[in-house]
Parts: C-alpha cells; structure tokens; sequence
C-alpha cells in the first residue's frame, strides 16, 4: 500500500495530508454498481468570479480525493456492504485515517451506517436524488479549479452523460451516476460537516488570485493550512 500509506514513527498514516480529517459518500447498491469516494480539505484559493458585469473575490475550499471507487460485485452476487464497511474500518485502524463524517444515500445504507456508528464514526444521510444542490456545487469546484481528481474512467463517463431534469441530476436510460453520486457527495458531506463545525481557516495575505477560465487555474492551487 505504499501507494497512499507511510509509516512514520511507528505509525502508519496517509502519505497525503495525514491530519486532515476524511469526507466519505457511499452510494449503495447489490447488484448493479455501488460507488465510494473518500476525500479531504487542503486548504483555500482566491477565485474572482464574474456575475452581470462585475468581478467578486472569495476565498473558497480545495478538496483532494483519495478514492474515487466502481465496486461491482464479484464472482459470487450480490456485492458484500460488509466488505466495504471493513475498508473504512481498516483505513482508521490501520492506515491511520482520520474520519470527519461518512454519509450515504437511503438505499440499502442502514445496517452499514449503524455497524459505523457503532465503530464509533460520524454518520449521516445524504441523498443526492432530492436535491440539485450538491451537483451545482460539485460543478461549481470543478469549473473554478478546485477539485484534485485523479483520472477515473467510470467518473467521467457518468459526469458526461448526466441529465439536468426539473426536479433532480439523474442518468439517462440504462445508464448510472452511482460513482459520480459518490463524488459529488463526499464533497457536499465535506462542506456540510466543516459549515457545522465552525472550522477556522487562516488565511496568507500573498495567496495569489485564481480567476475563473483563465490559464492560471491549470496551475497546482496556493493552499492555505487548515486549523480546526
């Protein structure tokens, strides 16, 4: 595992930001596909962004991924939940994962969510088929340059095909979003969670400005640490 976990001082811990405490959204499924991401904050950019003629500064949240997980089930159906509750459990206890709040959408969620309450987590509900919010969100990091992703094929076939209907982000006929779902929830949970916990970001006078569209957001974003 020496892609992602180091061992330092007679621990193991994340080689990426080990403090930073983790976002995870599982969107469950048995028998089709099921999708777990698992991501972080590092900090905060300058972004200008533009509404009927005028320019508006803020500082807002970068988030790196982790995992951005297809589980499919394997030779014996349906796919095993309890092999997927074993993973965030071994990400804490042994890979020294530090966890801020694990969501899931309702679907086949309750007895995993209650064995990871019972592991002593933070859990909560979140279902991204009630409301747009958390997409236009997820859009938003995208379009602004502040989501470290990592090329996953299942991600951006699903990102492409989503449909923006009346009432909700959904999938075409016979198509999925379980892992894009995932995704965009880990990063809403994130938002929620550090929102209600009143987390204080310090901030660096000298950030400089990433301007939405222009060729300085291709660049690695400043970061500011985070104190919570």
């Amino acid at each position: 595992h020496s892609d992602f976990i180091v061992r330092r001082a007679s621990q193991n811990m994340p080689i990426r930001h080990p403090s930073a405490p983790r976002y995870v959204h599982l969107d469950l499924a048995t028998t089709t596909k099921a999708g777990l991401s698992i991501g972080h904050f590092v900090g905060r950019q300058k972004v200008v962004e533009y509404r009927m003629g005028e320019s508006f500064e803020n500082y807002k949240m970068v988030f790196e991924y982790d995992f951005i997980l297809t589980i499919v089930a394997g030779t014996r159906s349906p796919i095993c939940l309890g092999k997927i509750e074993n993973f965030i459990f071994w990400l804490r206890d042994y890979a020294g994962y530090k966890f801020g709040r694990i969501t899931a959408d309702q679907y086949a969620s309750e007895s995993p969510l209650q064995t990871l309450t019972l592991g002593g987590f933070e859990v909560k509900v979140l279902s991204l088929d009630r409301t747009k919010g958390p997409y236009y969100n997820w859009r938003s990091a995208v379009q602004e340059h502040r989501l470290r992703l990592f090329r996953q094929d299942e991600l951006l076939m699903e990102a492409e095909t989503l449909l923006d209907l009346p009432d909700k982000i959904d999938h075409p006929p016979e198509g999925s979003k379980d892992t894009i779902d995932s995704a965009a929830g880990a990063y809403e949970n994130g938002l929620d969670h550090m929102a209600k916990a009143k987390v204080q970001v310090t901030g660096h006078p000298d950030v400089p400005t990433i301007e939405v569209g222009s060729s300085a957001a291709d660049e690695d974003p400043p970061l500011i640490s985070l104190n919570v």
